[in-house]
This record gives C-alpha cells, structure tokens and sequence, in this order.
C-alpha cells in the first residue's frame, strides 16, 4: 500500500560470504556514522571494506559511536512525478480489470514505489450502484509475474481476521474465481526449513507439547553433534533449488515462442504462461498515518495530536505487534466459534464479526510465539480506518481504529538458523528505520566465516530480530509525537546516567514535548533501547497500552476528540503527492 522500502544493495555481485559481511560492516559504520550509504562496495576498490576491522577488537561500545549532529526536520512527503512506466502499469491493470472481470471499475491510483503499484477499485457484483465495494489493487511494476507479491500475500494471510493487520480479500468474494497457485515458486535459497510454516487453522495438540530440552536444537548443538543430519537437510535444500532453477531456465526457453503462442498450444498451460500475480485487499477509507502526520506539519498553525488520540493509537500498534507473534486465526479463545459475533463488552476476547482483536494467550501457550518479523513497519504502513460505532466497550466510537499492513518484506526470527539467514535480513529496511539489531557496531565484533555456521544464532543483539517490531512501532510513534523525520544517523543516549543505551532523542529532554503524557514517552524511549533484551515484552506493553487508553487528560473531552478527529483526518486540506496527476490519470483512463 505504501511505496516499496529502499532495501540498500549490501549484498556483492559474486562476492563470498565473509566479503559479504564485511561490506555490510562498512556500510553500516557509515550510517551510523553519518547517515547516509556510501557508495556501493562493487563500485569502488575491495581493499577498501575488506581493510575494515574484522574482528573489530575488543566488546562492542555502541555508546561511543560518533554520529554527526543530527538537525530535527520537520516531516515532509514530497511529490513524485508519475513516470512513463508507472502509468502504463497503471493503464495495464485498469484494462485488464475492466475487461476480464467487468464488474470493476477503476477509481484512482493510490501510491507506487519501487517495485509495486496500489489502485482503488469499485467492486459491483449486479450493476447496482448501491452495493459498490471498495477495493485496493496491488500489483508489481515489473510485470504480472512477481515473487515478491506471492510473499507478501502469503505473510499477510497469516494475519487472517486480526484486527489490527490489514486483511487479503479472497478473490472469489468479488466474483474472480478458478485462481490457481503458481506453480514456479522458487524456494528461500537463506532457509532450509521444511517444516509446515505456511500452515493455517488452528494448533494442533502436537503443537502445544513444549520441547523439554532446547539445548538440542541449537545449531552448535547439531553441527556439533548431528553433522549429518546438518549436511543431509542442507543437501535437499540445495536439490530444490537446483529442481526449480532447471524449471525456470525451461520456461524462459519456452517463452521465447511466447508472442506467437496461442493458449490452446500445451505449454502455455504447463508453463502458466497465463498466470498474473496480483493482491486484493481492503480499501481503508481515511490513508495511512504517514498522510496525515504530514498534513499536521504543514498546517500553518501546527494542531496537537490530543493524548488520548496517541495512547489509542499506541494501543492499535501494539496489538498489531501481539498479531505478529500470536495470530488470532491461531491463538484467539473464540477463533473457533461461528463467524459474526457480537463485539463483547470488554476486550477480553473481543470479537466483531469476522474481526479477531488480539490479546496475549494464557502463559502456557506464549512458548508457540511465531516471532513474525515485519522489517517494514513506518508511518506509510500504517492505515486509519473508521469507527466502530457497535462495540459496547467503546474502543474505536471515537477514535478511528489503525491497522498495520504491506508485509512484503516479513519473515519469521526464527532461532538455530544459519549465519546467512540473521546476515541476509540485515539489509531489509527503509533508509533510516533499521533497528539496532541492524546496524549496530556489535556486528563488527563477530567474525563468522562459514554461511552455514552457527555464530550468529547465538548473538544478543546482531541479528536478534525478536523485539524488532517494537523497535518499528517505537520509531512510528515517535514519529506521530514528534512531526519529525527519523533521526539520521540515529542518535545514541542515554536518559539518566546508568540506564541503558537508546535512540530517542526530544522527548525526555525537549520541554516543548513535555505536554505528552509522561509515560508515554518514557515507553516510546524502553522501546528504542538498543539492546532488544532490554525493551519491553508485549504482554508489559499490552497491559500498559490498555490502561493509557483509558486515561483522562484535560481539554480533552469527548467532544473535543471528535472535534479534532473530524478536522485533522476527515476535513484537513489533501496534499497528496500526486493528486494533480492522479487527476489527470484518472481522467485520461475514464476518457479511454
């Protein structure tokens, strides 16, 4: 929904994986450094990252980092020209649409990135104006074949019915039907699990047997003492690959015929020449939070976002985060019940229709945590729904509900994986929103050699990927406290002395922040510790969010709520960054 991340290039053309490394060391001395990515290693001489420090002497002093003085600028979204290539993508997905399936109608572009397009469709099922649904369209920039949205999809359906998590809407619900799965998806080359990571439904008992002795799983453990059975899983990792690599160079032979080829011809069948790569999901009415926090910055006389809009949705983030590590569709009491519930009286359990609201599991299942890891999480991210005007505790009467989306880049921090898993999920954020895990000077302390080791697996900080979504709502929230870019490089500090290392700046040490509710910012500070150990856990964070939400504050009545709600995301002036050419594109597809 919101534009492609900048997944910065670390990775060397043909470089080996100690090259690798290094490279990503230097690079990220840089960012913190200064902020900014140097020039590509393949660009310049290998001397020149292959000379830094490997390993760098003695324990990591993270609190001694250097960064360049960091000015404050105030958030900002610029405007993009619409390139030839997005439009004809553009073009492309409105004729498909509103020819194969003629009960769409094309709306509006909503936002492109890199290497994908989002579009607001009409969905009317019997021509009938008064039931129109809208939909969003997502669609690849580089054609109807794409991996990167059939990940996407897959991770987003794993947040099924929460209800904090943007949802998939199945295309039969709006009349697309006899959709097959692509049969070419070529395995994660960085992970050789073969266990049933895509299941769906409920756990098993199996499930729920806890493992009485951990220690034999770690990859030490196993290299150590199971070396075969390390080399036979590695083995039949490598087949697969070799399997769907052979297919592909195949198919790319046989689509050489393709423009000539018609579709009763065997292979186009076989080789799903035919097939379109696209997502369908919920259309949210009020734009993402990134929208709104720069329509605030840009007022002339700047409005504050009242404390009881910040803890609600603080509230809203962090149950996206209880998503990620316990599904609803998995974990929810009522999961099983029929669809359509009543919304219940308090949030225990809650559900509203089809909706899930997460909530922690008793502790004897939090062991079966999933450790979603979402790698994208910022204010373009994050989308503003409506009300829910028939809960009877009240929650989101007032306060349109959040709901995080784009899981595109999501993966599972799972434990006792190789050196190259933790190493190739180093590089996955946006610029300025990689957690500490990511570019923390505690990397230039390991020296791994070996892809396929163990180093790394046992690491605190280098790639512990287990807290970084509450890094990710931390920098997000920080944000909407603050109207402020992120904070490049990030800013090491500490609050008081002796208490730990931290990268948020302003809040505690700014008086003209001091009007936000003091707890509040001191979360937002424990959440962007650098030791993810030292962050709060969700179920802290839960509980805490809960009571915030229920706060009273002066000036802040109901009435002066809605009042704000009404004029800062409802009735506040549109600066979208392409809404001039939107309008024209709009116009020159209804035209066609």
């Amino acid at each position: 929904m919101a534009s492609t991340p900048i997944i910065a290039p670390y990775y060397l053309s043909g470089g080996t994986f100690e090259e690798e490394y290094r490279a990503n060391n230097w690079r990220f001395a840089a960012y913190r450094s200064g902020g900014y990515s140097e020039p590509d290693p393949d660009d310049i001489g290998r001397s020149e990252y292959m000379g830094y420090p490997f390993p760098a002497p003695g324990a990591p002093r993270p609190q001694d980092v250097e960064a360049d003085l960091w000015e404050p600028q105030q958030i900002f979204r610029p405007s993009r020209a619409l390139s030839e290539e997005v439009r004809d993508r553009f073009e492309d997905a409105d004729e498909y649409f509103t020819t194969e399936y003629n009960n769409f109608r094309f709306i509006r572009p909503l936002g492109y990135g890199g290497l994908g397009l989002t579009i607001h469709l009409k969905y009317n099922p019997d021509g009938s104006s008064m039931v129109d649904r809208d939909v969003v369209l997502k669609i690849a920039l580089n054609g109807w074949v794409d991996e990167t949205l059939r990940v996407e999809e897959a991770m987003t359906r794993k947040m099924a019915r929460a209800a904090h998590c943007i949802q998939v809407i199945n295309p039969a619900d709006v009349g697309i039907w006899g959709r097959k799965r692509y049969r070419y998806n070529m395995p994660d080359p960085f992970d050789s699990s073969d266990d049933g990571a895509s299941s769906s439904g409920s756990e098993s008992r199996e499930d729920e047997r806890v493992d009485q002795d951990p220690w034999r799983r770690t990859r030490r453990w196993q290299m150590q003492f199971t070396p075969h059975m390390v080399n036979a899983k590695h083995r039949r990792h490598v087949e697969r690959l070799r399997t769907m690599s052979e297919l592909w160079r195949q198919r790319n032979e046989a689509a050489k015929d393709l423009e000539d080829m018609p579709e009763s011809d065997p292979r186009y069948d076989l080789w799903d020449f035919g097939h379109k790569d696209f997502l369908l999901l919920e259309f949210m009415e009020n734009g993402d939070l990134g929208g709104l926090l720069a329509k605030i910055a840009g007022q002339k006389d700047q409005v504050r976002i009242p404390n009881r809009v910040l803890w609600s949705f603080w509230l809203c983030l962090v149950k996206a985060c209880v998503a990620m590590d316990y599904p609803p569709r998995k974990f929810h009491p009522r999961r099983h019940e029929n669809r359509g519930g009543s919304a219940g009286a308090n949030t225990s359990s809650k559900v509203r229709g089809d909706e899930l609201f997460e909530e922690m599991p008793k502790p004897s299942r939090r062991y079966a945590r999933k450790r979603l890891a979402h790698f994208d999480i910022d204010p373009r991210n994050i989308f503003i729904g409506g009300f829910d005007f028939d809960t009877l505790d009240g929650e989101h009467q007032i306060i349109p509900r959040l709901k995080l989306a784009d899981f595109g880049l999501a993966n599972s921090a799972k434990r006792h994986k190789s050196n190259e898993f933790y190493l190739e999920k180093r590089r996955l954020a946006k610029e300025g929103y990689f957690a500490p895990e990511q570019f923390g000077v505690d990397w230039d302390h390991i020296a791994p050699t070996n892809k396929y080791g163990w180093e790394l697996s046992e690491q605190p900080i280098a790639g512990n990927y287990e807290a970084i979504n509450v890094w990710g709502i931390a920098l997000s929230m920080w944000q909407t406290m603050t109207l402020v870019e992120v904070p490049l490089p990030p800013q090491p500090q500490t609050s008081r002395p002796g208490e730990p290392l931290h990268y948020c700046p302003l809040l505690t040490t700014d008086p003209s922040y001091s009007w936000i509710d003091e707890e509040l910012r001191e979360t937002i500070v424990q959440c962007m510790r650098h030791d993810p150990r030292e962050r709060p856990d969700l179920n802290t964070l839960l509980e805490q969010a809960t009571r915030g939400a229920q706060k009273v504050f002066e000036n802040e009545t109901d009435e002066d709520i809605r009042r704000w709600v009404v004029n800062s995301i409802f009735h506040a002036p549109t600066n979208s960054p392409t809404s001039s050419q939107t309008s024209s594109l709009t116009s020159s597809m209804s035209s066609g």
